[in-house]
């Protein structure tokens, strides 16, 4: 197999209409005829997450997050973005990114967040993908619970650090799941009926709107709410190429504690 070959089976995952306009994701580093026997998967490219790749052997790193994002008008160690570039050249890595794609892709990282909260009748509606690259998923638990206890589901759910909260003083059934940073879509999870809206990054102001409009909001953090696509992916990938080595890195952590 070849990292373009590798590269062929990522869009069939999350096909590159599913991405946001400006988006950067496919072959971000590397050479797309370099053979392929290991893949690491990761939700950022960090040099821990580098280094860990050379220790293995793996020829590329598939991240949720491009290595390179926005412009750059040189590759030097007097940036970070320069030394991850440098490193994976130097290391003869490839990296492919999966982003807004696999975000919104059937399959990927917004379902499987609706599956690992245990909702039930997961819809995609489709308006919710725009120019902002946002996505998400409704859905119903199978019984009304108290916010307290959903609160330590998601929280076992995603192995959060910890969550924000804010409780409406409402039972939990209807769920609105977006991964990453969502919040912005709090008008949408109104519009459809939730009760409950569980994404990351929460800016304080939709934290004042959740309130005034009586929605449940938790906050997971952005890497909970994202670092699932590792293990969802590493599956996908050795069902469809039973040959490839692949795993997700065990440097892929969160770059802060709480």
């Amino acid at each position: 197999m070849t990292v373009q070959n590798l590269l062929e089976l990522t869009e069939i995952i999350a096909p590159y209409d599913c991405a946001w306009k400006d988006d950067n994701i496919g072959l971000i580093v590397g050479r797309g005829d370099m053979e392929v026997t290991r893949a690491l998967v990761a939700l950022d490219v960090s040099l821990d997450v580098i280094d860990e790749a050379r220790a293995w052997g793996a020829q590329v790193i598939i991240s949720h997050h491009p290595v390179i994002f926005g412009g750059i008008s040189s590759v030097t160690q007097e940036d970070a973005t320069g030394r991850r570039v440098m490193s994976l050249i130097e290391n003869g890595i490839a990296n492919i990114c999966m982003h807004t794609n696999y975000d919104g892709a059937e399959g990927g990282i917004n379902d499987e967040l609706a599956k690992r909260l245990g909702l039930i009748n997961i819809q995609n509606i489709e308006t919710l993908a725009g120019a902002d690259g946002e996505y998400g998923r409704s859905g119903e638990l199978r019984e009304s619970v108290p916010l307290p206890e959903f609160v330590k589901n998601v929280t076992l759910s995603l192995n959060a650090a910890g969550v924000r909260a804010h409780d409406a003083g409402r039972a939990v059934r209807r769920v609105f799941v977006g991964s990453g940073g969502s919040g912005k879509l709090l008008p949408k999870v109104i519009a459809g009926g939730c009760d409950t809206f569980v994404t990351g990054d929460v800016r304080h102001d939709i934290f004042c709107d959740a309130r005034d409009m009586g929605i449940n909001l938790i906050d997971a953090g952005h890497f909970a709410t994202e670092d699932i696509m590792c293990e969802l992916l590493a599956e996908q990938l050795v069902k469809m190429a039973p040959r490839l080595e692949v795993k997700k890195a065990a440097a892929s952590v969160a770059p802060f504690r709480v």
